[in-house]
């Protein structure tokens, strides 16, 4: 019975077990293996009887190797310290001459060669010269290479209900051998292909080609020269086990092998378990849908100096950029704010200004004088990003502590979403106006919604359309994203300027260059500064959450310098195409009232085309300023507070759903409602941009601990309280907002009245700004903090380089932190 029940068992392994490859190739040479259909219960019979049972051939199994070799992206390299240790080594004397195994980078790149061996099996390195497994191979070691397979069908499956899949059941080989260092300089043809076949298998290793700029470590072109080949296939029995024959190992090709080679079939004429038989893919991804889309609440943590074990404080997206992702440069910056400048908002500065009793020169004055004060808390906040590579949030900790700065996130993550809600309205407007243009029709739709609500029946078709149509770009990563902006930097200001040109030929450019302002005295100096801390609020979110986007840069920080000269000129070239347009409006088409709402102007135009072309750049405006302003920032503040649950995608789409609930519509009813709105939460911003600013610069003169700001266990930045709160960080944001209160009461309730209470709250950024950089300075200087007054900078790349984690790079030695060729001290 014990025997009967041994057969029956043997016979389940094997079914379960048989590979694809017996059945791809049965017709080919063949040895014993267990039939599973055999009713035998004799099991020794049936191993040695060849009617009833098969295995792989050798040269099958060198096939199915060549292969797992061509789907591999990553190998375990086995080397051995020399011995003695050189006097330049920092590893300890003890491990001399013993081995070590390190996770490598590796692409099958030999048969993609113009020249050299056509493909005989030699495994490509883009070795990196400070890599311990290459420091090894040039003192002399040898080298093995061991690549596994995984079954991304069964993987998840048992072998029968009790009893898991074993790994031991999984083809695997080692590759034994030498490195060979390709000649220098490699021909021009040879690099190419080496460049393009590596980048394919591996596109983040762009950053250490040879003589890459900014590459930190110097690296080379290199193969494994195979010399002997160890296989097993899966369980003893089922599949072939040893070493197998080098010659046939290097005569298979992709698709044949050379002549008295085998059978002449190449690698990809055999499959390895589990494999999706319809092409290739990598043995370490997943391929099906089902492998792929596994739901879940929370998100992914990838091994990360930083995010790893940490989840309450980090996740991957958190984390400081790594060099290889840092693809930001000049003209990434240039198109990034030409693309934010050019929106409606931007149009109805200057327009709102007037509306309230200001002329056209005061209003330009005003938003010129905001965005050259703005531009550069904006650049100093922004060059913090570009050194550390980390976003607001983090960046907010080291002045607050580590739950002191949800003080901050939450204040900005408010204002970005409700900016995003905004921005849905006017990019909706403009859908609408281009359906229009298509099917006039639409322009007659009757209204089903109440006139209280402040939107239309047409206007929420287009609000619906434009939330659509933006919600796949608030899947785009803000790296890939500089793409958009590019684009609409290049196209909107051409439409822009077409249409102020259209201003001055049509009417000159209106009456309303000849109107002087409606009120003097103080109220003129009160309505200028309101309107000022009005323009600056509309920015002021930038003004703190820059380095959301400069921590991809991969250039000096000095160039977030170019913003000062740069942002009032822009600006306020976009207010004057705005009061111009909307001037000859209606000197044009005798409106009753000027045509602030550049879709109420176009929609005066005759011209169908024009309409729709001019719509669309509305349209592509507000897409744009809501990616780059308003659904990153919010993205990465509600990842901040969540970060167990919500990545940068998340976040934006969360930023997406909470907007509707914001009633935007209602917020651009009119123009002082629209001012009411910028300023309120101005006053909060302020406060926390001079905190920002002042701290980095001036408190802890640049030197901030870079993997500090994620360990909230370390003393650094906890500020010698439980309660991880920078006391004078909390009392100097009170005495910057809390002058203020009675005017955002006043701005809420007008029915209340605060009497002169409400004149701080006219200038209640410049003021909140101002208090708050007086008093955190202060009480710094006052009351240090010596736990978070670091010797030296800790920046990124030294946190990644010396934790060995870092694209599979394992140096021995951490690079020096350096920023401009300067240790920062």
């Amino acid at each position: 019975m014990r025997r009967l029940a041994l057969s029956a068992l043997t016979l389940l392994f094997s079914q379960i077990l048989l590979p694809v490859t017996a059945v791809v190739d049965q017709n080919y040479e063949q040895v014993p293996f267990i039939d599973p259909t055999a009713a035998s219960d004799d099991v020794i019979h049936a191993v040695n009887n060849p009617d009833i049972a098969t295995i792989p051939s050798w040269f099958t199994s060198t096939l199915m190797a060549r292969r797992l070799l061509a789907l591999s992206t990553t190998g375990v390299a086995s080397t051995v310290f020399p011995d003695p240790l050189p006097s330049t080594s920092h590893a300890p004397a003890e491990v001399a001459g013993q081995p070590i195994s390190l996770t490598e980078y590796v692409a099958d790149c030999d048969e993609a060669l113009p020249t050299g061996n056509g493909g005989d099996g030699n495994p490509t390195f883009l070795a990196l010269r400070v890599a311990t497994t290459f420091r090894n191979t040039a003192a002399g070691s040898n080298i093995s290479l061991s690549l596994d397979w995984w079954d991304h069908v069964n993987e998840t499956k048992p072998l029968f209900p009790g009893f898991p899949r074993s790994p031991a059941g999984l083809p695997r080989v080692t590759l034994f051998g030498y490195i060979e260092p390709f000649e220098t300089p490699l021909p021009k043809d040879t690099e190419t292909a080496l460049r393009e076949c590596y980048l394919q298998a591996h596109p983040d290793a762009a950053v250490w080609l040879p003589g890459k700029p900014y590459s930190p470590h110097a690296s080379f072109w290199a193969r494994l020269a195979v010399t002997q080949v160890y296989w097993i296939g899966g369980f003893g029995g089922f599949q072939q086990i040893g070493w197998m024959n080098v010659t046939e190992w290097a005569g298979i090709r992709r698709t044949r092998s050379l002549p008295g080679i085998g059978d002449g079939r190449g690698w990809e004429d055999v499959r390895l378990p589990g494999e999706n038989l319809s092409g290739l893919y990598s043995p370490h991804q997943p391929t099906s849908l089902a492998m792929r889309f596994r739901p879940s609440l929370r998100v992914s943590q990838s091994k990360s100096a930083f995010a790893e074990g940490n989840a309450r404080w980090t996740n991957r997206d958190l984390d400081p950029i790594p060099l290889h992702q840092r693809h930001w440069g000049p003209l990434s910056f240039v198109s990034y704010w030409i693309s934010d400048a050019f929106n409606a908002a931007t149009w109805q500065f200057a327009s709102s200004i007037i509306a309230v009793g200001l002329s056209w020169r005061e209003s330009l004055a005003i938003v010129a004088v905001s965005f050259f004060i703005i531009s550069f808390v904006i650049a100093a906040n922004g060059a913090v990003g570009s050194i550390y590579h980390i976003p607001f949030p983090v960046i907010a900790r080291a002045s607050w502590g580590f739950w002191g700065s949800y003080i901050a996130i939450v204040s900005r993550v408010i204002l970005a979403v409700f900016w995003f809600a905004i921005q849905n309205v006017n990019g909706g407007n403009a859908v609408g106006a281009m359906i229009g243009a298509i099917w006039p029709s639409f322009l007659t739709l009757e209204n089903h919604i109440p006139e209280n609500q402040g939107i239309t029946t047409r206007g929420m078709v287009g609000y619906v359309i434009f939330f659509v149509l933006q919600f796949p770009f608030l899947c785009v990563h803000p790296d890939k994203a500089r793409w958009l902006f590019l684009v609409k930097s290049v196209l909107v200001p051409i439409a822009w300027i077409a249409i102020l040109i259209w201003a001055f030929v049509a009417e000159g450019g209106g009456a309303m260059f000849d109107q002087r302002p409606s009120v003097s005295g103080s109220a003129y100096s009160w309505l200028f500064l309101a309107n000022m801390t009005s323009v600056l609020g509309n920015y002021a979110t930038l003004s703190v959450n820059q380095s959301d986007f400069s921590r991809y840069s991969r250039v000096s920080p000095r160039w977030q310098l170019l913003y000062i000269p740069m942002l009032p000129v822009v600006f306020t070239f976009i207010s004057f195409i705005g009061i111009a347009a909307s001037s000859a409006g209606q000197a044009r088409y005798h409106t009753a009232a000027i045509p602030w709402d550049p879709i109420e102007l176009i929609s005066h135009w005759s011209s169908r085309a024009a309409r729709f072309f001019a719509a669309f750049s509305f349209a592509l405006a507000s897409l744009g300023v809501n990616i780059s302003a308003n659904s990153i920032s919010a993205a990465n503040d509600l990842m901040a507070l969540f970060p167990a649950y919500v990545n940068l995608r998340r976040g934006q789409i969360l930023c997406g759903l909470l907007s509707w609930a914001l009633v935007p519509w209602k917020i651009l009813a009119s123009a002082g409602n629209f001012l009411n709105f910028m300023s309120a939460y101005a006053i909060f911003l302020g406060p926390i941009a001079a905190i920002m600013l002042w701290d980095f610069w001036l408190v802890h003169r640049r030197r901030y601990d870079t993997l500090a700001l994620y360990q909230p266990a370390a003393p650094t930045y906890r500020y010698g309280s439980d309660w991880l709160v920078n006391w004078r960080a909390v009392v100097a944001f009170l005495v910057g907002v809390v002058p203020n209160l009675p005017g955002l009461i006043n701005s809420v309730n007008s029915s209340i009245d605060v009497g002169v209470g409400i004149h701080p709250y006219q200038f209640g950024w410049l003021l909140g700004f101002a208090g708050t950089s007086v008093v955190y300075v202060a009480l710094c200087l006052a009351f240090p903090d010596s736990a978070s007054q670091v010797a030296r900078a800790v920046l990124a790349d030294e946190v990644y380089a010396s934790t060995e984690v870092y694209e599979g790079v394992a140096p021995e030695v951490s690079t020096p932190v350096v920023y401009e060729g300067k240790a920062i001290a």
